[in-house]
């Protein structure tokens, strides 16, 4: 009898134990399946990956930022007083506008190299400051969109910080050009932008003077020019329409037409020169032809003890807009209707002389705008001297 018992209790323990495992083996099943799903499932990747991201309201220090391509980001900066931020973009794209929201909260620094450059550097001005502690006013804020050629567009937003160690002194944008060229145009947006809407634009004569805008190639400047400019002397092997295109638009010296003899009449003794700068020296002479057209002539001079070459394309006419300090904001260029050099190869010997003539129409200037020229040696490019043409006659 107690062995029937025995046994008995022994069949309902086993009952029992069954019927407990039975679910915590269906509970790890449901769970690996779980897990195989996930891992088959494709990850998802965020829009913008922030690398360092310090503060809650903006990023200071060194930041990095990734970018798909069907995204257009946000990024929020802190700028100090006394600071300087420097914003990266990738080595195989380029910028086609840099518009800054108030000019006057922060401006971004004047690159001479702008139409190559893959980089802008912004300071502050004395009245970007955070509000008092306490108190409810809202802190000053500005914002800047930079589009570039492949037409992707990032917005800045810069906000005041109160010290330095919150400045955010490096900020890197990183994104492939080729995978945002193709989502746009997948979304049937323009793409490669300093080739199509730069054109129309420059045609049209609708260029916002608000934006910088890195120089245009020279394919496009002779097509929007009211004259077609001189030919070459001697003239080059012809070339087919096709041979003729370009595909890349970094100005290259192969590039810059060659200057015909000067005839314009060189007044000797009335030139005003300006300061020595990398060996350079220069003095114009304006005279107006009608009320449409000036010749300007450009006299250099080589202060140093050897042989300078000016950089291709110089000397350039410009129009610098200025602030309420003076400081240069941006640079626009101005196309020349006809270019004459008494130097063929852009070669000056030492302590000598060349003339350079420029045609050009004269431009409509705004109030805190200047007519200048420009010219650099090719040893320091980024750094020409200049001379404004449009002194004395406000």
């Amino acid at each position: 009898m107690k062995r029937q018992i025995q046994s008995g209790c022994l069949f309902v323990a086993l009952a029992l134990a069954m019927s407990q495992v039975a679910p915590l083996a269906l509970a790890q099943t449901k769970r690996e399946k779980r897990r195989e799903q996930e891992k088959k499932a494709p990850k998802r990747v965020p829009a913008v990956l922030v690398v360092n991201n310090p503060m809650p309201q903006y990023l200071s220090g060194e930041v990095s930022v990734a970018v798909r391509g069907n995204e257009n980001p946000i990024i929020r900066l802190g700028l100090a007083q006394n600071g300087v931020g420097l914003i990266e973009f990738p080595a195989n794209d380029r910028f086609f506008a840099i518009n800054p929201g108030n000019p006057d909260l922060v401006t971004i620094e004047d690159s001479p190299t702008k139409d190559t450059d893959r980089f802008f550097v912004m300071r502050p001005s004395n009245g970007f400051a955070p509000a008092p502690e306490g108190v409810k006013t809202q802190s000053p804020a500005t914002s800047i969109i930079v589009q570039m050629n492949s037409g992707m567009v990032v917005t800045f937003l810069i906000y005041p910080a109160r010290d330095i160690e919150h400045n955010a002194h490096r900020c890197v944008v990183m994104y492939d050009p080729k995978a945002i060229a193709e989502a746009r145009r997948v979304a049937g947006l323009a793409i490669n932008l300093n080739r199509l809407d730069r054109k129309e634009e420059v045609i049209s004569g609708k260029q916002q003077a608000a934006s910088i805008r890195p120089t245009m190639s020279s394919e496009i400047q002779n097509n929007s020019s009211p004259k077609p400019p001189e030919k070459v002397a001697p003239p080059a092997s012809p070339q087919s329409p096709t041979q003729s295109t370009k595909t890349d638009d970094t100005p290259k010296e192969k590039d810059v037409p060659k200057p015909t003899p000067i005839d314009y009449p060189i007044v000797e003794g009335k030139e005003k020169w300006s300061k020595s700068l990398h060996g350079l020296k220069i003095a114009a002479q304006t005279t107006i032809i009608d009320a449409k057209q000036r010749h300007v002539l450009v006299t250099v001079r080589n202060t140093l003890s050897a042989p300078i070459k000016i950089v291709p394309g110089h000397p350039e006419l410009q129009v610098q807009t200025l602030d309420d300090k003076g400081r240069v904001l941006q640079v626009e260029p101005v196309a020349r209707l006809k270019f004459g050099s008494s130097t063929s190869d852009g070669m000056i010997g030492p302590k000598q002389t060349a003339r350079y003539q420029l045609t050009y129409e004269v431009p409509i200037l705004g109030a805190k705008q200047r007519l200048s020229v420009a010219v650099a040696q090719v040893n320091a490019a980024d750094e020409p001297v200049t001379m404004e043409l449009t002194a004395g006659t406000r």
